[in-house]
């Protein structure tokens, strides 16, 4: 019934935007027992009688599922003009020093295996001149403009998506220089309408070049996770994206180590078909390997029908490790899911409805 209370919700018509309540994301937390539903969601219009005409429409969209329970709606304000990641909880970016790790795999899934978990969840394609996102994600749109010039992610597989590569053609060039690159990154956090998330996953651009250097600068995260293969050729240039972010102080969250090694599909042998290197990653401070993922035939497939692999029905060691690096991550950062306190909303105004008419005007 929870999944249906929140689908119901989800297809409400926020009164001054004209767009659902899940595409914006203002759904803040949901209650259900045996007495009462309690619902909490921010509005972006402001009008008394409109928010009045919700309440009724929130009613009116529960009342086939709650039975005899009582239908508690609180009512939050959002301000478009000062969102952008403002309700963000954890902004963690991805990151390597070497392009063709596999880094926007690892981001897609990683969001994904946290959305599983309960968390909501955002992920942003930061790389302006190889944009992943679209085929990764099988989004084939463009974002709508708000009003104040904001973006409205676009929802791909539960999750809030942005990426340049929703602006352009899939075989068009982007030219831009670094300031003109590093600013649209810079709108596309702060101008864009994220809503209330646990994790804004930032998959940045391979290198340590004015798009990274921007990000590390202006926004304010809670680390990066590094993705590498087990080559030297791979880990030289990831200490070198390591030095960037430590001397802008920005947290390791740990690496992960991509195509690590490969499963035979008939005996189950594990081969490596990369050398590892001799040399430790970083000898004078070392970092953890938070996750080790095995080459995938069907991880690969996935990524090119546009879904992520976590997502796939079944269970193998790949499904397994980004559970875990989700969960440790999580864990690491305090992100327990929540998604039961309507108290979280600022100065609620509540209407109290039964199935039949709402009632205390």
């Amino acid at each position: 019934m929870l999944e249906e209370i929140r689908t119901a919700i989800g297809r409400l018509i926020e009164p001054q935007l004209k767009w659902t309540i899940g595409d914006l994301n203002l759904l803040k937390s949901l209650e259900v027992d045996a007495e009462r539903v309690v619902v909490a969601i921010d509005l972006v219009n402001a009008d008394p009688d409109a928010q009045q005409r919700f309440r009724q429409a929130v009613g009116d969209a529960l009342a086939p599922w709650v039975g005899d329970r009582r239908i508690l709606v609180q009512l939050g304000r959002v301000n478009i003009a000062t969102e952008g990641v403002r309700g963000v909880r954890h902004v963690v970016l991805v990151g390597s020093g070497k392009g063709g790790v596999g880094k926007s795999s690892v981001a897609v899934n990683l969001a994904a295996a946290l959305r599983l978990q309960g968390h909501r969840v955002g992920i942003m394609d930061a790389d302006i001149y190889g944009p992943s996102l679209p085929t990764l994600l099988g989004v084939e749109r463009r974002p709508q403009v708000l009003p104040d010039e904001y973006l409205l992610p676009i929802e791909a597989h539960g999750l809030a998506t942005l990426s340049v590569g929703y602006l352009i053609g899939r075989r068009e060039a982007v030219d831009w220089r670094g300031n003109l690159a590093s600013g649209t990154l810079l709108q596309f956090i702060q101008k864009t309408f994220w809503g209330d998330l646990d994790f804004l996953i930032v998959d940045l651009p391979p290198g340590t070049g004015d798009i990274p250097l921007t990000l590390a600068h202006q926004v304010k995260s809670a680390g990066v996770l590094l993705v590498t293969t087990p080559q030297e050729v791979a880990l030289g240039d990831v200490r070198r994206a390591l030095s960037l972010f430590r001397s802008r102080e920005i947290p390791i969250l740990g690496v992960v180590e991509n195509m690590s090694f490969q499963v035979c599909e008939a005996c189950g042998h594990r081969s490596h078909p990369f050398p590892p290197s001799e040399q430790p990653l970083d000898g004078t401070d070392p970092i953890d390997v938070v996750a080790r993922i095995p080459l995938n035939r069907d991880f690969c497939a996935a990524a090119d029908r546009g879904r992520p692999y976590v997502l796939e029905a079944g269970d193998d060691s790949v499904k397994q490790e980004f559970r875990a690096l989700a969960e440790g991550l999580a864990t690491r950062l305090g992100a327990a899911v929540d998604d039961t306190n309507p108290a979280s909303i600022a100065s609620p105004v509540e209407q109290t409805y039964t199935n039949a008419a709402p009632a205390g005007g």
